[in-house]
């Protein structure tokens, strides 16, 4: 297979260019509209957030009934072996 050398745009002083153009002015662009594409994508997000949230709100509460478990644990403690034997 022959080999391709690449060849990039310069202006009359040897400097590199990258032609660009208005999007209007590309035939078929309509083809490519992916604006259904980006709602959906922002319907995903909004739901993800709103399932991060939940997510966020459940943690909290499993610390708070998790520090009640501990202190209802130290209770329990206290009231079944008497500080003289635990020692």
């Amino acid at each position: 297979m022959a080999e391709i050398n690449i060849r990039y745009l310069q202006d009359t002083d040897g400097e590199r260019y990258f032609p660009m153009t208005h999007v209007n002015a590309i035939l078929g662009l309509e083809e490519f509209d992916n604006g259904d594409d980006v709602e959906n994508l922002q319907q995903i997000i909004r739901s993800l957030n709103t399932t991060i949230s939940t997510l966020q709100s459940r943690v909290l509460t499993f610390e708070t009934d998790n520090e009640q478990m501990k202190q209802d644990i130290e209770i329990l403690k206290a009231s079944i072996i008497p500080p003289e034997e635990g020692k």
